[in-house]
């Protein structure tokens, strides 16, 4: 006996399109027309055979295939889980996750959201990955500040190529490094007391200091990274 597909007990069918392409509902209309039985019962043995391989087929285009993720925008959250051996696994929940996003957002918005396998992607992230460094430097970012926002996405994208053989050459896009003399916010004096302030407050207390030094509001503050601030050096800084 071989039941039909769609009958009841059988697993459901999602890809509706695996029919058409094999060409299942004209061999049943075919069967319909001669007179014959849905379950197979009455069909010849050449009938059989043909059913038996418009089944295979069928399986095989419904059978999950081994693909990149479709869309750039996918991308992220497939790495999150992909990101190689060794590495670990991100949550793609909390700060830090919601942190990671907005700066892959913020990159692909310039992008533009598209197939990965289309031909024209490669070209597409690279001619936005400059546009983006341009744009972002145009604004007064400076460059170690847009390298950071893009090294998520650029390594993402390039994780994705390589398991997936999508033969992307992603480049990092040049930027213009900030000289070293304008990193230092506050002379040396300044700084240890900052230190010294920090070291006999909590990191809330600590974290209002620096902002009232360096004339920033809490939430930019916050917004800083860990490579940002350091306070336990023999000289403390903030980065901004």
């Amino acid at each position: 006996m071989l039941p039909h597909p769609n009958a009841k007990g059988a697993e459901p069918v999602y890809e509706f399109a695996a029919d058409d392409a094999v060409g299942f509902d004209d061999f049943i209309d075919d069967m319909r027309q001669k007179g014959r039985s849905d379950d197979g019962s009455d069909w010849t043995p050449e009938e059989r055979k043909q059913w038996a391989l418009i089944q295979r087929a069928r399986d095989a285009l419904l059978k999950p295939r081994y693909r990149a993720p479709r869309y750039l925008s996918d991308v992220l959250r497939w790495y999150a889980s992909n990101r190689g051996k060794g590495k670990p696994s991100w949550q793609t929940e909390g700060r830090d996750w919601e942190r990671i996003e907005r700066r892959f957002l913020g990159v692909l918005s310039v992008i533009g959201d598209r197939l990965t396998e289309d031909a024209g992607t490669n070209r597409a992230i690279n001619s936005g990955l400059r546009e983006y460094a341009q744009r972002e430097q145009a604004r007064g970012l400076s460059g170690q500040s847009v390298e950071r926002n893009m090294r998520e996405t650029i390594a993402a994208f390039r994780r994705v190529s390589d398991v997936y053989d999508l033969d992307w050459n992603i480049k990092t896009p040049e930027t213009n490094p900030v000289p070293e003399q304008q990193r230092l916010v506050l002379t040396p004096g300044e700084m240890e007391n900052v230190l010294r302030g920090c070291l006999a407050e909590s990191d809330h207390v600590s974290a209002t200091i620096l902002a009232v030094i360096h004339s920033m509001i809490p939430s930019e503050v916050a917004g800083l990274e860990a490579e940002d601030i350091c306070l336990d050096a023999r000289i403390p800084y903030l980065r901004v």
